[in-house]
């Protein structure tokens, strides 16, 4: 399963908790040269963000056929100055259980 991987690695702790204490996420995903994006809920477990979704969504028809994505998770605020969040890119492993 694709890990994490945190460019500065001295806020590598600070990413980890991060993803841990939130638990919603904007998901953008390419299908007929069309972006997408949906609203998902995660579990940040072994290093990964894990998501269950249906396979007939937009989105998951889209990872089917391109496992690429790129993921925002950030913290609500009220304010410009107070905006705290993350932005990943990456590949989808599906996992079928």
């Amino acid at each position: 399963m694709p890990s994490i991987i945190c460019r500065n690695p001295d806020r590598r702790a600070e990413l980890q908790d991060f993803l841990r204490a939130h638990a919603i996420a904007s998901l953008a995903t390419i299908g007929d040269g069309q972006p997408d994006i949906a609203v998902i809920f995660y579990a940040f477990a072994d290093d990964s963000l894990i998501f269950k979704s249906r396979t007939a969504s937009v989105h998951s028809s889209n990872l089917i056929n391109t496992n690429n994505a790129a993921v925002s998770v950030y913290a609500h605020a009220s304010n410009y100055a107070g905006k705290y969040g993350v932005q990943l890119h990456g590949s989808v492993e599906r996992i079928i259980d």
